[in-house]
């Protein structure tokens, strides 16, 4: 399986479902391990907050921003 080290170690699981997971503490000198299993449910996506409506929100202020951008040196 995927690891990660450090002082905040996480992990995203792609799918919904069981997972077996083990989490290994060790400061150089002593280890200890703890394993448990997760559920992880599917995640409900906002609609009209997805990908596509972050880049179109984007766009349109930055369109905004030349804008005012252009008028400011005209004026």
């Amino acid at each position: 399986g995927d690891q990660a080290t450090g002082l905040y170690a996480s992990h995203k699981f792609d799918k919904a479902g069981l997972y077996n997971v083990e989490l290994t503490v060790s400061d150089g000198f002593e280890e200890s391990v703890s394993r448990t299993t997760v559920y992880v449910e599917k995640t409900q996506q906002t609609p009209g907050f997805g990908p596509m409506t972050a880049m179109l929100a984007m766009l349109g202020a930055a369109l905004i921003a030349l804008t005012v951008s252009r008028s400011r040196k005209r004026a």
